[in-house]
């Protein structure tokens, strides 16, 4: 287990979105996150995500696990490659020592220790998948079609446009857990079927909140029901889980 709430509730205003709600998210889980609109599901996303806080209950994260969730999108000023390679924080930052150290280089009473330090960095910057990050960034761009963008300026994209490359940023993030809240929204058929192959191979958890039926049924082997403030879980895919329901 590596997320959950406990007895959570909360409250907007006077009215109870639920309350003495339990969820459990564990590693590799590919789950689907039911209910009608206004039932609570992207409360529940912005709770885990941090952004929102619970009026009563407990949300256990385990340490150093990474969270990805696209609320909502930044404003930034450059082009859409750039606010893709932001996504690399650290390896940036890794990258500029290596370029200090570099100038450091050429004076030969600093070489020995420069060197020494450049090395290590080198290894980290490896390590870290530094030399995969612009083959990483034409992936997701050619799979969510957004390639044509990337030198394009963010701030001119439409409402749609930033999704799709906020969707991609959060992808490039490779957190350990996904929370997907309509991912296939601005996407078209090819960026849809790309998208599920990605979350079948994606090593972390995801959380997907979906309308989409037939998207839920290739990507989740878990539904989280969530009706009248309470959340039932079913082990299976969409389909499985409405048949299941019907039983009960």
């Amino acid at each position: 287990m590596i997320i959950a709430l406990k007895d959570a509730k909360k409250v907007y205003s006077s009215d109870v979105i639920f309350e003495n709600l339990n969820m459990e998210i564990k590693n590799n889980e590919k789950i689907g996150l039911v209910g009608r609109n206004g039932s609570g599901k992207t409360t529940i996303f912005k709770i885990l995500a941090k952004i929102e806080t619970l009026d009563e209950g407990q949300l256990f994260i385990r340490k150093d696990v990474r969270v990805g969730y696209l609320a909502q999108i930044p404003a930034f000023s450059g082009t859409v490659l750039q606010f893709l390679q932001s996504s690399f924080q650290e390896l940036h930052e890794i990258k500029e020592k290596m370029s200090k150290l570099e100038q450091q280089m050429q004076d030969p009473e600093k070489l020995e220790k420069a060197l020494k330090q450049y090395g290590e960095l080198q290894e980290q910057f490896g390590m870290l998948g530094g030399y995969e990050m612009d083959s990483k960034i034409d992936r997701v761009a050619n799979g969510l079609n957004i390639a044509a963008l990337l030198p394009s300026s963010f701030e001119r994209l439409s409402g749609g446009e930033k999704t799709k490359v906020g969707l991609a940023k959060v992808l490039l993030e490779e957190p350990d857990v996904l929370l997907l809240d309509e991912p296939t929204n601005h996407l078209d058929l090819q960026a849809i079927e790309w998208l599920e192959s990605y979350i079948k191979e994606f090593q972390g958890a995801v959380c997907i909140i979906s309308h989409d039926r037939y998207f839920l049924d290739q990507v989740v082997n878990k539904i989280a029901d969530l009706e009248s403030g309470e959340l039932t879980v079913y082990h299976g895919n969409y389909s499985s889980f409405l048949k299941q329901k019907e039983e009960k």
